[in-house]
């Protein structure tokens, strides 16, 4: 038993009051049959403490064998970052992986059971990462190239001009100015 089982135990049994009934059974008459019925009731009463008292210390070993090996779960489950030896953070940071793939890296080197420098020198995934690259690529230069176009009306001799070169315009707008600007080129 350890220390706060025995306090336990003795904070609940009252010694003083147990010593000092059993002395005054002791001290009386034997021929006295009333003591008797008394002595059967402390016994009884002695039977159930030891009963609760077993009870509690049952309960509070119970508790404590579960306590422990939720704390050894917690202390055997590790995350995902804290799993990366240096040799890996270091390939990581080296490696010219956008950040958004950080977790694309990680997760193939997981599933492959390897470690994040060897899933980096995988081929197949050198090949996702080159797809994704490329794809990030495409989208940021239709973002940041086409620009937004002006409501600028091109001048007449603009309008002929540009026919000359085969360059028709896109707006019914401008072919009324064509025409117009080549009627009175005619004339």
């Amino acid at each position: 038993m350890n220390e706060n089982e025995n306090e336990i135990i003795d904070s609940t049994i009252n010694t003083d009051s147990t010593e000092n009934e059993e002395i005054e059974l002791y001290m009386g008459d034997d021929e006295d049959t009333s003591n008797e019925p008394q002595e059967d009731e402390r016994v009884t009463k002695l039977q159930k403490e030891i009963e609760t008292l077993s009870a509690q210390k049952e309960h509070w070993r119970n508790k404590a064998q579960k306590a422990t090996p939720v704390v050894q779960e917690n202390n055997q489950t590790p995350k995902n970052d804290s799993n990366l030896s240096t040799l890996d953070v270091l390939a990581l940071s080296k490696s010219e992986i956008h950040e958004d793939d950080y977790d694309r890296v990680l997760s193939w080197a997981k599933d492959n059971k390897m470690q994040v420098r060897e899933a980096l020198k995988d081929d197949e995934l050198k090949a996702v990462l080159a797809v994704r690259n490329e794809k990030r690529t495409v989208a940021q230069a239709s973002h940041s190239g086409a620009s937004r176009r002006s409501n600028f009306q091109l001048s007449e001799d603009a309008l002929i001009s540009n026919a000359r070169k085969g360059i028709l315009p896109d707006k019914e707008s401008d072919w009324d100015k064509l025409h117009e600007a080549t009627m009175k080129g005619t004339r």
